[in-house]
């Protein structure tokens, strides 16, 4: 039997003092199992293998091995019990201390349990926010289609050996970075291509690289931008060296029907016009959405008033580790390449630089949680099948698949489900803030729908065109087979 009471912390806000004690029946059955589990492979003289009486392998072994081996079982019951008896909903379990041991007495111990906060909420509707729709224009279209196409240019070699180099012409060429006098090892390259001109160019290249001819060597200063990615270069000034090995240009494709159709899908130059105005407007038009959703989120979490409960902010900084690590193993890149990068010892330094972030993820998911439960937003059994009708489109598995695996596990569902609620209380907070929000949210997710069904015929339509073939190829080869076995009837008559 387990008793257990609990008390507030007087130096936390969101953690509770539990007080457990287990009552001597209770330590005594454990201990009873310890010594019937470890008296197993124990040998006396006089007494068969795992037949050792308790008093006299209490005398040999002493009473301490048991209690190591009936202390842990004992107390993470006893810990479960407490919570059922308590009713509180831990997030995060501090350091366990065991206050009393004694199999007459009973065992004690507290631990400190972190629990949600409770949360003040301040205004949460009524922001007067605007939904800011950039209109999509023909230049920009034009210039996606420019950078379509500029993505299926070949690159061809300038032979004029006194040519030079003009915005919009290639750079191939090594190069190394100096401080000072010092080399910078991770800044070289060799045969790099860098086109004269291009924006995303580090600051003095595009000046050093005009009018240049193959062959040249170009020596300029250069400021690294305050984002730079290696930190202990980032802002810096260092001097680059290059030497111009050849001077390349983009042969673009002419944009014609034949090419528009092989490459785009689309039946004219026309209708792929239309086709990327259509997308540029669906995402500017989702990135409206996006921005006006934060905007009213922010105002409520900056009007709430809660403590951030620091279990929850550690757990946040642990997924942000493990994408982190995720991406950099796709990348081939070690944890100790990339922080050796960044100017890191150690993952702790990373990870206090997630952690502001991840304290501004923890509020806000907290505080929807609370405008959840205050507007009675809640997610029902057909939004959530629909959302994993839309993840395993997304994913492409089959829906009704990946709905038997939520099933079988809770975890999984309960998680996509509470996405799902905070996804609505981000759409009920940015409809309330402007009522237009609801008209763009509908056109969007018509679109999306419209696309979507395309795709899916377009994978049909693939699938019968490869039964087709299957077909006519098994066709062939049965006459071919027919054809074979006439003949060789002929020859035999």
């Amino acid at each position: 039997m387990v008793k257990a009471r609990v008390e507030k912390s007087e130096e936390k806000e969101n953690v509770r003092i539990m007080h457990v004690h287990i009552e001597p029946d209770t330590v005594n059955e454990h201990l009873e199992a310890a010594f019937r589990n470890l008296r197993r492979d124990v040998e006396i003289p006089g007494f068969r293998k795992g037949r050792v009486p308790r008093p006299l392998f209490e005398r040999h072994f002493g009473t301490e091995v048991l209690w190591e081996e009936a202390l842990e079982d004992m107390v993470s019951q006893a810990y479960n019990e407490a919570i059922e008896q308590t009713e509180l909903e831990p997030i995060g379990t501090g350091e366990l201390d065991l206050t009393d041991r004694d199999a007459e007495e009973g065992v004690s111990f507290t631990v400190e349990v972190e629990v949600m906060p409770k949360v003040q909420l301040g205004q949460y509707t009524g922001f007067d926010l605007e939904l800011e729709l950039e209109e999509v224009t023909e230049e920009d279209v034009e210039e996606n289609l420019h950078r379509y196409m500029d993505s299926l240019a070949s690159m061809v070699t300038v032979e004029d050996a006194d040519a030079e180099l003009t915005p919009g012409r290639v750079a191939v060429c090594d190069f190394q970075a100096y401080d000072g006098d010092e080399p910078i090892e991770q800044l070289q390259g060799e045969e790099a291509m860098i086109e004269v001109g291009d924006a995303d160019n580090l600051p003095g290249f595009n000046d050093a690289l005009s009018g240049a001819r193959a062959g040249d060597t170009r020596e300029f200063a250069s400021e690294l931008p305050g984002e730079f990615p290696i930190d202990d270069l980032a802002g810096e000034e260092v001097t680059f060296r290059l030497e111009i090995k050849e001077i390349k240009e983009k042969e673009l494709p002419e944009l014609d029907d034949e090419l528009v159709q092989e490459e785009f899908g689309e039946d004219s130059e026309e209708s792929l016009r239309e086709t990327l105005q259509e997308q540029l407007t669906h995402r500017r038009e989702e990135e409206a959405l996006h921005e006006l959703e934060q905007a009213a989120v922010d105002r409520a979490v900056e009007n709430a008033e809660l403590v951030t409960p620091d279990a929850m902010v550690s757990n946040a900084i642990d997924e942000m580790l493990s994408n982190t690590e995720q991406r950099l193993a796709a990348q081939d890149v070690t944890m100790e390449e990339f922080l050796d990068s960044r100017g890191m010892s150690s993952q702790d330094e990373l990870r206090e630089e997630f952690r502001p972030r991840a304290e501004e993820q923890v509020r806000e998911m907290i505080v929807l949680e609370a405008i959840a439960d205050e507007e009675g937003i809640e997610v029902s059994d057909d939004e959530l099948d629909a959302e994993m009708e839309e993840q395993a489109l997304s994913m492409g598995v089959d829906a009704s698949m990946l709905r038997q695996m939520t099933m079988q596990n809770d975890e999984y569902r309960d998680r996509i489900g509470q996405q799902l609620r905070i996804r609505k209380v981000r759409q009920f907070l940015a409809a309330d803030a402007d009522p237009e929000y609801d008209e763009v949210k509908k056109r969007v997710e018509e679109r999306r729908e419209k696309w979507q069904e395309e795709y899916m015929q377009r994978q049909q339509e693939m699938m019968e065109a490869e039964v087709d073939e299957a077909e006519d190829t098994a066709d062939e080869s049965s006459d071919d087979e027919e054809s074979g076995v006439d003949e060789e009837t002929s020859g035999e008559v």
